[in-house]
C-alpha cells in the first residue's frame, strides 16, 4: 500500500545531481524568496508499483476506452450537432449524457475487472446505432458510426486479452532497469529546463507528486518587462521522470519516446512486455494529454507571466499543469492572473503604513493546488483547489508587500484573495487538513517572513528539520 507522507525540506542536504530531477532544490532555489523553498507543503504520495494502480497488462485497454469517451464527449459538446442529437434522443428516450457517464464508470473499472466495461460498449454500440437512425445530419451519421466502430474495436481487443496467455501479459524481471520509474520515491523536485542560452537554462522549479501525476506547485519569478505570451500548447514532458539517465531537457512526445526506444535496446528491455514499451512507460510516470478530457489542462506557472521566448515556452510541459475546471481556468482564475501581473508591473501606490510603493525589482511567485479526493479515469488526481502566493521585493529594501489567492477548482469558483502571504497560509492549511484528513503538526511557510517587519504580525515558528509524519493515502479502489 503506497503511504501518504509530510516531508520537510532541507536546504542544507547536497544531493548526489541526478540530471533535471532532484532530490531537493538546491540548484535551482533561486526561484525562491531568499533560496528557501517552501516549508510544509511537500505532500506527495508514494509513486504505485505496477501492480498498485492501473494494472500493467490492462493499460492499452484503458487507453482506447479513453480515446472512445472523447470521441462520444466531442460530439456532445459541439453545437453543430446538438439540434439533431435532442431530436433524435427526444424521439427514442436516449440519454446521451448517462451514456457517457456509463463509460466513464466502465473506465474507472478496467484495473478491476473487465465486464464493467464491455457493458458499456455494448450500450454505446446499440444506443449510436439508434441515433444514426433517427439524425438526418450527415456529418453526425458519421460521427456515430465511428464510434460504433472504434466500440467494436475495443471490445475484440478485451477478448483478445483474456484470450492471452499468462506469460505474455506481464514482466517478471530486469524491474530495476527497465522500469526503474516504478521505483522512484515521490515527490520529484524538478528544475525545468528550456533552451539553449549560456548557463544552466533553468526557468523554475516544480515540486512534482509522482503518485498523483500533478505538480504540487511551481515557483518562478514574474516577468515584469517585456510582452508576454498567453497563447500555446502543452506539449513537453520530462524524461527523467521516466528513467534518471535520461536527457535533462523537456521533449515532446516523439522525441520522448525515440530516448525510450534507445534505452530499451541499451538495457535490453524487451518491447514484447507492455511494460517496456514506449508510450506506458511515458504514461506511468507522468499525465499525459489523455488524461484531461472534460478538464483544462491548468497552468501552475502561467505562459502569460512571462515575456515571449524560453521562459514562456518552458511554462508549456505537462509536469507544470493539473486538471482544472474550464470555467474557473478562463474566467475567474485568468482574470486573477492577469491582474497579478498588470498590477505589480504598472506603478502601484498603496497604503502600507503610510508608505508609497511602485512596482516591484522582483516578484516572486509559487503557485500550487490542493490535491482532492477525485480522479481522472483512476490515474491522475482532480485538485480540489488553486492557490497562489506571491512576494514583492525592490533593491536595498527588501520585501515590501505579500499576497496570495485561493479557489475552489469548480465552474462556480471565486477567487478569495489575501492581503498578506501568512493569511494565505493559514488558509490552506486549514484546507489541506480538510481534503486530504490529515493534522498537520506544523505551520505552512511559503516565503521566509516577505512582509515588512512593521507589519508582519509575528514570525512563524520554524520547522524540525526531522518532523516526518507519516500518512495513509485516500486512493480510487483500483489502488488499493
Amino acid at each position: 500500500m503506497a503511504r501518504l507522507f509530510l516531508l520537510v525540506l532541507s536546504v542544507s542536504v547536497i544531493s548526489a545531481v541526478r540530471g533535471e530531477v532532484f532530490e531537493n532544490f538546491n540548484q535551482c532555489n533561486r526561484f525562491f524568496f531568499k533560496g528557501k523553498p517552501v516549508q510544509g507543503l511537500d505532500i506527495a504520495m508514494n509513486t504505485p508499483k505496477p501492480h498498485d494502480g492501473v494494472t500493467i497488462s490492462k493499460e492499452e485497454l484503458r487507453e482506447e476506452s479513453v480515446k472512445l469517451y472523447q470521441e462520444i464527449y466531442n460530439i456532445l459538446h459541439n453545437n453543430n450537432y446538438k439540434t439533431d442529437l435532442l431530436k433524435a434522443c427526444s424521439q427514442d428516450n436516449i440519454n446521451v449524457y448517462t451514456l457517457l457517464e456509463h463509460v466513464k464508470c466502465g473506465i474507472d473499472q478496467v484495473p478491476v475487472e473487465l465486464n464493467y466495461i464491455q457493458s458499456a460498449l455494448d450500450m454505446v454500440i446499440q444506443q449510436c446505432q439508434d441515433l444514426s437512425n433517427l439524425v438526418t445530419n450527415d456529418k453526425l451519421k458519421a460521427k456515430l458510426e465511428t464510434i460504433i466502430q472504434t466500440s467494436k474495436e475495443v471490445k475484440e481487443k478485451i477478448q483478445d486479452f483474456r484470450n492471452k496467455p499468462d506469460s505474455l501479459k506481464d514482466p517478471q524481471e530486469d524491474l530495476n532497469i527497465c522500469l526503474s520509474a516504478y521505483e522512484a520515491a515521490s515527490p520529484a523536485y524538478i528544475c525545468q529546463k528550456y533552451g539553449d542560452k549560456p548557463g544552466d537554462n533553468y526557468q523554475f522549479a516544480t515540486l512534482y507528486d509522482r503518485g498523483r501525476r500533478i505538480p504540487l506547485y511551481s515557483a518562478y519569478k514574474m516577468d515584469l518587462t517585456g510582452n508576454t505570451k498567453r497563447t500555446g500548447v502543452i506539449k513537453y514532458y520530462e524524461p527523467q521522470l521516466v528513467h534518471a539517465g535520461l536527457d535533462s531537457e523537456q521533449k515532446d512526445v516523439k522525441k520522448v519516446k525515440e530516448s525510450l526506444k534507445k534505452y530499451n535496446g541499451d538495457k535490453n528491455c524487451n518491447a514484447k512486455y507492455l511494460a517496456y514499451r514506449e508510450r506506458y512507460k511515458l504514461r506511468w510516470s507522468q499525465a499525459t494529454v489523455d488524461d484531461f478530457t472534460s478538464f483544462d489542462q491548468g497552468h501552475l506557472n502561467p505562459a502569460g507571466h512571462h515575456a515571449e521566448g524560453d521562459g514562456s515556452e518552458a511554462t508549456m510541459t505537462f509536469t507544470n499543469v493539473a486538471p482544472q475546471s474550464k470555467k474557473m481556468n478562463n474566467e475567474a482564475w485568468s482574470k486573477y492572473e492577469i491582474n497579478l501581473r498588470k498590477n505589480y508591473r504598472d506603478e502601484l501606490a498603496g497604503d502600507l503604513n503610510s508608505v508609497t510603493f511602485k512596482n516591484c525589482d522582483h516578484l516572486y511567485v509559487v503557485t500550487g493546488v490542493v490535491p482532492g479526493n477525485t480522479w481522472q479515469f483512476g490515474r491522475v488526481n482532480v485538485p480540489s483547489y488553486y492557490w497562489s502566493a506571491h512576494c514583492c521585493t525592490r533593491k536595498d529594501e527588501g520585501p515590501i508587500q505579500s499576497g496570495g489567492a485561493v479557489c475552489p477548482n469548480r465552474d462556480d469558483g471565486e477567487v478569495e484573495e489575501f492581503d498578506s502571504v501568512d493569511e494565505l497560509e493559514v488558509k490552506l492549511k486549514t484546507l489541506i487538513e480538510k481534503e486530504l484528513h490529515l493534522k498537520l503538526n506544523n505551520p505552512i511557510n511559503i516565503f521566509d517572513k516577505c512582509v515588512p517587519q512593521l507589519t508582519r504580525s509575528k514570525s512563524l515558528p520554524s520547522i524540525p528539520s526531522d518532523s516526518i509524519d507519516p500518512l495513509k493515502p485516500k486512493r480510487p479502489k483500483e489502488y488499493k
